[in-house]
């Protein structure tokens, strides 16, 4: 009688182990399935462009790291965005997600950069506007990007120090002439009177006179100095070529130990002028023993 009972007990435990075990594996099956339905909404059946108007919609869509077919990813939707930012052929860039059948849909909202259609210069006197666009490097018809403008800018001042022009000032303006379609770049140029070297001074030299040292050099006092920066200091890779001379003449002397400090360059305050100061250690003189 009590073996039957225990018997009895354990049948009941039995089929509840098996009930529990069960309801367990079938639980797992559901989750399993549910993942899968949620994995594929999240595909993407659709990628559509919007608002370009000069852009042709495959160069927009080279540029993007997401594709039909892919699992939707924020993190590749943002480096689509960034991407299309980075093409520098448009303000603004939007991303829409939208459930259809079978996954979603994306939708990548433009808003296009104008296209320049005239590209005017004034104000150059000194130097002809077809040096002026040659240098600037810019093109009618291009999409407009105010990198490529401040970049003009440097060119142009650039290319008036050259000139031997000091602190000219280039500035742009941007007129639409019709809205978020097409622009007109117009540069300003404020030119500045041509920078004389007034002097230059040589301290330390005591073996070779200034008068020789300077004949020499490519900078002449009375002469035009063109390698002045916008901001008031010296190039001193526009000197190196006078260093260079100034050394080989100590050299040829016989004076292989010679330093010529970097040129110190002083200003007038009227910036038309310019005083150029270069320190020398001549060192000892070396003469050829036999060979």
């Amino acid at each position: 009688m009590i073996k039957s009972y225990f018997l009895f007990i354990l049948i009941i435990l039995s089929g509840l182990f098996n009930s529990s075990l069960g309801y367990s594996q079938q639980e797992s099956v559901e989750n399993s399935i549910s993942r899968d339905i949620a994995r594929a909404r999240d595909v993407i059946k659709e990628i559509v462009v919007v608002g370009n108007r000069k852009i042709e919609q495959e160069a927009v869509r080279a540029r993007l790291n997401s594709s039909v077919g892919d699992i939707y990813s924020k993190e590749k939707v943002k480096k689509d965005v960034q991407a299309l930012f980075e093409s520098g052929f448009f303000y603004n860039v939007t991303v829409d997600l939208q459930n259809v059948s079978g996954g979603v849909r994306l939708t990548y909202a433009v808003l296009e950069k104008p296209s320049i259609v005239e590209i005017g210069y004034s104000g150059n006197d000194e130097i002809d506007t077809d040096d002026l666009v040659e240098t600037s490097n810019l093109k009618v018809y291009e999409i407009l990007d105010y990198g490529k403008l401040n970049d003009a800018v440097k060119k142009i001042e650039k290319l008036y120090e050259e000139k031997g022009f000091f602190l000219d000032r280039v500035t742009y303006g941007v007129v639409h002439v019709q809205k978020d379609e097409t622009v007109k770049v117009e540069f300003k140029i404020q030119e500045n009177d041509m920078v004389v070297v007034k002097k230059i001074r040589l301290i330390g030299n005591k073996k070779i006179p200034s008068s020789i040292l300077k004949g020499h050099m490519q900078t002449k006092e009375g002469g035009f100095f063109s390698f002045i920066s916008g901001g008031g200091s010296y190039k001193q890779e526009a000197f190196d070529q006078d260093i260079s001379i100034l050394n080989f003449a100590y050299f040829n002397e016989g004076y292989v130990q010679v330093k010529i400090d970097r040129p110190q360059v002083y200003v007038s305050p009227d910036k038309k002028g310019i005083y150029i100061t270069i320190r020398i250690e001549e060192g000892e003189q070396f003469e050829v023993g036999s060979v």
